[in-house]
């Protein structure tokens, strides 16, 4: 929704948690919500639909393994793409939060 909304705060105040570490496909590492910040207001008015390859929860850990799809509206003249991503998650007083991510360019293959 907060792509469609083109609103990026909902993302890094209720998904990220406060110093979470997001590792890029060229190596660039941002550390926490405020580093985090220009790399959504860069997509945020993408679509974006991730779907879901292997997820992994043991007691307050959690990992997921997904296909991050991003495309673009017509008038924006870009080619859409995808990312293989890693979410790592921990529960924090019963809510699960973001801790970070790894992504590279490609996609999963997921069997219907």
């Amino acid at each position: 929704q907060a792509f469609r909304d083109n609103d990026p705060e909902p993302i890094l105040t209720r998904f990220y948690s406060e110093n979470a570490i997001s590792t890029g496909n060229t190596g660039a590492t941002h550390i926490g919500r405020e580093e985090l910040r220009p790399v959504y207001d860069e997509v945020i008015g993408a679509f974006v639909e991730i779907e879901s390859f292997n997820t992994l929860v043991n007691g307050d850990a959690g990992w997921d393994w997904v296909n991050f799809h991003v495309t673009f509206p017509p008038e924006a003249n870009l080619d859409p793409f995808t990312f293989k991503m890693l979410f790592l998650w921990e529960r924090i007083d019963g809510e699960w939060w973001s801790q970070g991510e790894m992504y590279v360019l490609g996609e999963f293959e997921i069997s219907s």
